[in-house]
Order: C-alpha cells, then sequence, then structure tokens
C-alpha cells in the first residue's frame, strides 16, 4: 500500500449505477458526479490500488467508488520550508506589497507556497505575483520606479466542448493582505455563445502565459 498524509474524498457516479440497473441516468454526459466527502483529517491514509481499498486509522471503506480522491497534506515545498521560509501552517508569509518573505526579506515567495489572502492557488495568480516581485527586484537593482502592487486571477473549467465557465478577480494590498478588490463568476443559464467565447479566452490565456514563460 501507499501511505499518504491529508484529507480523503470519495466520489461516485450514481449515473453509472442507474444505468446498471437499467434505470435513465441523469446529469451532463448521461451521469451525475455526486461527492461524499470524508471531512475529518487523517494522519495516515493507505491506499491499496490492486484491491481498490482506501485504508483510514485501520478502517477499511466497503463502499464501491467509481474514483476516490486521496488529496495529500498541503503545503509549501521542501525547499521552502528547510529555508525557513514557512511558518507553523507550512506555507510561506508575504509581505503583500511586494511578495517578500515575512520570514527573510531577501527572498521571494510566489505562487502556490505563499500566504496570498484571497488570492486562490493557481498559475495565473503565481504568474501575476511573479510580475509584481520581478518589477520589485528590477526597481531594487537599478534604482528605477515601481508601481503599487496589482494582482489578477481568473480560472477556467472545461465542462463540455465550447462550453466553459470562468471565476477570477482583481486584488491589491489592504492591511498587511492580499484582499479582493472586484471578483467575477460565470452565470447559470448563460448562452452557448457566451460559454464558446470563454472557452476561447481560455486558449488564448494559456497560449499567452506559455510565451511570456518560455518564450
Amino acid at each position: 500500500m501507499d501511505r499518504l498524509d491529508g484529507q480523503v474524498q470519495q466520489l461516485r457516479l450514481p449515473g453509472l449505477a442507474e444505468r446498471e440497473r437499467g434505470l435513465p441516468a441523469t446529469g451532463l454526459f448521461g451521469r451525475q458526479l455526486e461527492l461524499n466527502a470524508l471531512r475529518d483529517t487523517y494522519r495516515e491514509v493507505l491506499v491499496n490500488g490492486e484491491h481498490r481499498q482506501v485504508v483510514l486509522l485501520g478502517e477499511v471503506g466497503t463502499g464501491k467508488a467509481a474514483l476516490v480522491n486521496v488529496i495529500p497534506a498541503q503545503m509549501a515545498g521542501k525547499v521552502a520550508r528547510d529555508a525557513g521560509l514557512a511558518d507553523q501552517s507550512g506555507w510561506g508569509p508575504i509581505n503583500a506589497d511586494n511578495m517578500k518573505s515575512a520570514m527573510d526579506a531577501n527572498v521571494y515567495v510566489v505562487g502556490d507556497a505563499s500566504i496570498a489572502g484571497a488570492m486562490p492557488k493557481s498559475g495565473f495568480s503565481a504568474n501575476s505575483q511573479a510580475k509584481v516581485a520581478a518589477m520589485m527586484i528590477r526597481g531594487e537593482l537599478a534604482k528605477s520606479r515601481t508601481f503599487p502592487a496589482r494582482y489578477t486571477n481568473t480560472c477556467w473549467s472545461l465542462i463540455e466542448t465550447d462550453d466553459t465557465v470562468k471565476v477570477g478577480g482583481s486584488y491589491a494590498p489592504k492591511d498587511g493582505k492580499i484582499a479582493a478588490t472586484s471578483t467575477f463568476i460565470s452565470k447559470t443559464g448563460e448562452s452557448a455563445e457566451l460559454r464558446k467565447q470563454t472557452q476561447a479566452e481560455n486558449m488564448g490565456w494559456y497560449a499567452g502565459i506559455t510565451t511570456d514563460i518560455f518564450g
């Protein structure tokens, strides 16, 4: 068995079971995804992939699941923790004005490793934070002008071909933390054309960020 720490979530597809019993399936794609979350945090989780078993503190679940999602304990990477950049939470506190580490002002912490207030942990967020950090580093090295930190994020979710939704916002330092200044989220009942435009926006962002990073 593989040994993991963290939370366990069990997902099942009732639509599949309905079809097995000869009943009409429901939901998108003819099936429905139901989340059955085990809310407690387990310090020891054993996963037996061969027998499709998850053992929680010695208890073996007997329910049949189409998918079991085991989420390991979340924290900053080992390099950040070993460098003393993480606090008791396991994440790296930062100065919201510039993304400098609150543990070491000579280091910048961006992306998933950082405690970035209202900003979610996403590639878009990390890229936005990195640009603020780069501006501040350039300002220090070249004595060039810097501007107040402003951050943005958008996350897209593809539901079906040309059917995409999004959530995101704009952020700025406030009271020592990164706070949302505005937010947005896709709404139910949007037209197929709008969802298609959202997917085009999604792919445009992906093309742009990969060019931005890798050239």
